[in-house]
């Protein structure tokens, strides 16, 4: 069996916590080199809120995290590492 590492965004706090799955890796570097770039990118668009709790204008992406909302300022992103298993024909 082969180990991936699936990046996780997370957003909200307590009962409106979510967590969201955005990309597999094989190799554990590629995943945090993906976290750390989303973390940048989120950092870059949030400074062009027009205020705290300020929905991000529609025109921007965080093309790491296809998913970032834009009304919530304080997502960030972890990873998980996970056994995969190819399926076989007996499956």
């Amino acid at each position: 069996m082969k180990t991936i590492y699936v990046v996780i965004g997370v957003t909200g706090e307590y009962s409106d916590r979510s967590e969201y799955l955005i990309k597999a890796y094989f190799d554990e570097q590629k995943a945090i080199d993906h976290i750390q770039k989303a973390e940048q990118k989120k950092d870059e668009l949030n400074l062009l809120r027009p205020g705290k709790y300020k929905k991000l204008p529609e025109d921007c992406e965080n093309e790491f995290d296809p998913y970032m909302p834009k009304e919530d300022e304080d997502q960030y992103y972890y990873y998980e590492s996970v056994e995969l298993e190819e399926a076989t024909h007996e499956d």
